[in-house]
């Protein structure tokens, strides 16, 4: 808004002269408006209007008494605007949002323009000013760290016409933290896992018990088993401000209860008879814990493999060995946290099925017995062991011997013979036979014989109380019999004439 002349004075020494302006101002040199090259400034902003810049003209003027010579001087004069870039500030992150105030307002008749620029920044770095000619636009920058950014501000009528401020802007890192991947624990400690951004930083209070709260790998403890959130806060401190920027990242780390595994059945109940054992005890689980029945081989069959109170049935005899496994933790890692109890090794007993062979009936006073063994050691018994004899009472074929027959003998019509097979700790079995010995029968015989030809004859067993009777007489006549005796055997024939000798 203000011009210096040069007027030329050549020819005109000694006259009067003096500037005359067309528009409202004033003269800041001190002889005014004589000095040729006196200095006249503009009433601003009147003086430019709406348009930022005013065309006038200045008038020379020269004069020898009443002669005056003028020459008219145009001039334009454009406003020259001062750039505000803003106030210095900070930012966390790359991106800050750049906003410059235009000295010259737009109005109808003026649009204000301006420039962005980078001034200085970290050396080998650049920013990205995505609209430089808005006095308001975003800037990302590739590296944290203090910026200085120019805005120039121009006369839109003349842009020789501008003044530039600078403006700093501190870009602060948000810390890049890491509080580690959410994961399970066994038990109720563990140490967190988090990755610091190489800034102050802390653990926040979530009613665990910390090691070290600065620790980002600090030791917790938990009074109780369940999902629990811890957050890692890191802090990045401005260096021209007071400006903060922090981070957090959270953790979930479930906690779950170690299992105890206890066996409860008694070694001492360590045996059975038979491949089922009905006594798998186990200290029930705790809250939340499984608990399952073991054993390597795969054909073992259980009421409730998951029951602390079960039974099992083997495929084979012999010994057998029983894990207690309890065990807790996410479901798709079993066993992931575990506990085993064992091994209980029951012995499966086979049970003897004792056969002592079929009832018997001996001729005389001794014969041999016939028992089947299965397993296990056998033995012969009898509850009239005053009248039997057992050659070796441990062999199922032993030879026995009796004191008396049986055979019509009212007191001991027969004897019970028990073979008894025994396969250790009380599994055992037993099978009862009766035998009988019979007395052995004469067959001698008495005839009274005819006294003449063609007479009967009678002939008569010795022995007269037997049941059966077999007689030949080889073609001969039968008379007739006498009656049968108390065993229902005939005994005596009476016979007619015979054809051949009688035989016995």
């Amino acid at each position: 808004n203000c011009v210096t002349f040069a007027a030329d004075l050549t020819g005109s020494e000694g006259y009067d002269h003096y500037w005359i302006p067309k528009v409202n101002g004033s003269f800041t040199n001190p002889e005014g408006a004589t000095a040729p090259n006196a200095t006249y400034c503009a009433d601003v902003p009147a003086a430019f209007g709406d348009t930022a810049y005013i065309r006038t003209q200045f008038l020379w003027a020269v004069r020898n008494g009443g002669c005056i010579s003028l020459d008219t001087m145009n001039v334009t004069l454009y406003q020259r605007p001062v750039a505000n870039a803003g106030l210095n500030d900070a930012v966390c992150g790359n991106n800050y949002e750049l906003g410059a105030v235009y000295d010259i307002s737009e109005t109808s008749g003026y649009t204000p323009s301006g420039i962005w620029s980078v001034y200085t920044g970290p050396t080998g770095e650049s920013a990205n000013i995505v609209s430089a000619h808005s006095d308001t636009t975003l800037v990302t920058v590739s590296e944290v760290g203090i910026w200085n950014f120019i805005f120039r501000e121009n006369n839109s009528n003349a842009t020789f016409c501008y003044s530039t401020d600078t403006v700093q802007i501190e870009f602060v890192e948000n810390p890049v933290i890491s509080a580690g991947d959410d994961f399970d624990v066994c038990g109720n400690c563990t140490d967190l896992h988090g990755i610091s951004g190489g800034y102050g930083g802390s653990w926040l209070p979530n009613g665990a018990a910390f090691d070290d709260y600065s620790n980002p790998t600090t030791g917790v403890c938990v009074s109780n088993y369940t999902a629990r959130t811890f957050i890692w806060l890191e802090s990045n401190q401005a260096t021209t401000t007071s400006l903060s920027c922090s981070s957090t990242d959270d953790v979930v780390v479930t906690f779950w209860r170690v299992p105890t595994a206890n066996i409860l059945t008694d070694e001492a109940d360590s045996t059975v008879c038979g491949l089922t054992f009905d006594h798998l005890r186990a200290e029930l689980p705790g809250t939340g814990i499984d608990g399952i029945w073991y054993s390597i081989n795969p054909a073992i069959e259980y009421g409730d493999e998951t029951s602390n109170n079960t039974w099992a049935t083997v495929p084979s005899y012999g010994y057998h060995n029983f894990y207690w496994i309890e065990s807790t933790g996410p479901a798709l890692t079993p066993g992931f946290c575990n506990d085993t109890a064992g091994p209980l090794t029951i012995r499966f007993i086979e049970i003897p099925e004792a056969n002592a062979g079929g009832d018997t009936l001996f001729c005389g006073y001794s014969g041999s017995l016939h028992a089947i063994p299965s397993v296990g050691t056998g033995v012969w018994s009898t509850p009239s062991i005053s009248n039997i004899t057992f050659a070796n009472q441990n062999n199922p074929q032993t030879a026995i011997t009796s004191n008396v027959i049986n055979t019509g003998n009212p007191t001991n019509p027969y004897f019970n013979l028990i073979w008894t097979e025994d396969n250790s700790n009380g599994c055992t079995d037993k099978d009862t036979i009766q035998v009988i010995f019979a007395r052995v029968p004469s067959s001698e015989i008495t005839i009274i014989p005819p006294k003449c030809f063609g007479e009967p004859a009678t002939i008569a067993a010795v022995e007269d109380s037997l049941y059966q009777y077999n007689w030949d007489f080889h073609g001969g006549i039968v008379d007739s019999t006498s009656p049968a005796n108390l065993a229902g055997g005939i005994y005596e024939q009476f016979t007619g004439q015979m054809k051949t000798p009688y035989t016995k």
